[in-house]
């Protein structure tokens, strides 16, 4: 939807915009007369192959990993997790949990009141696997305040400038973004080719340089007798 509304028709020509759904578009072009010397036309039909699957595969929420890179993300993502619970000290306090979706394998460290997260996204589509037990990585780290709690943690976030958080968390400030609407501070990272254990060591001391910034309102205790409560009847 963000790509279709920033389309802008021609005005010098008679351009118009409308939503097409995939077979609307797939079957035309599967009907065409087959043209068996043509390599344009074969092109053409592996395309089209290749979507129907990708369209199949999506409807039950999955899509197709040919090359393992998922899997192959998914398991360094268990071995990181399984590090930080275990190695760590500094790591006491807090629930540390896997997720995936279709673009992103994720892990995420929160405390028991669930209002802030540090959160890992190692990309599916954009990271690679050069050779056996290398990988050149493209995600971030980020902090984020869950919905609920935006309007009273957003004094937090504006307590100190973007330039301060980035010494703090030893990143670039032309790498990382503040968005105080949705509660976000999040570091981008593109990480050159390495080896996956040199990978998880590094992405272990951000993680873990994250969480220890954030430490103090990612394990915050809402302390119930805090909360002022209004006798009936008072407006």
């Amino acid at each position: 939807m963000i790509e279709f509304d920033s389309l802008k028709p021609d005005s010098s020509r008679r351009d118009i915009k409308i939503h097409m759904e995939w077979k609307e578009l797939l079957e035309p072009l599967k009907s065409l007369p087959d043209m068996p010397n043509s390599f344009a036309f074969s092109f053409l039909k592996t395309g089209l192959n290749r979507v129907e699957e990708i369209i199949e595969s999506a409807k039950n929420g999955t899509l197709p990993d040919p090359d393992g890179r998922r899997d192959k993300i998914r398991a360094l993502m268990n071995n990181l997790k399984e590090r930080i619970q275990n190695g760590h000290e500094q790591t006491s306090g807090f629930v540390f949990c896997r997720w995936s979706d279709q673009r992103n394998e994720q892990l995420f460290a929160r405390g028991q009141t669930r209002s802030t997260y540090v959160t890992l996204y190692v990309s599916y589509d954009r990271s690679r696997f050069p050779s056996e037990g290398r990988i050149q990585a493209i995600g971030d780290i980020s902090f984020e305040v869950a919905s609920k709690h935006r309007t009273r943690l957003h004094r937090f976030l504006t307590s100190k400038s973007q330039e301060e958080w980035c010494k703090l968390l030893d990143v670039a400030s032309g790498e990382t973004r503040i968005n105080l609407e949705k509660g976000k501070l999040f570091w981008g990272f593109s990480l050159p080719e390495m080896p996956t254990e040199e990978f998880l060591l590094a992405i272990e001391g951000r993680f873990l340089l994250f969480v220890s910034v954030f430490r103090e309102v990612l394990v915050e205790i809402v302390d119930p007798k805090a909360v002022s409560i209004a006798p009936a009847g008072t407006p």
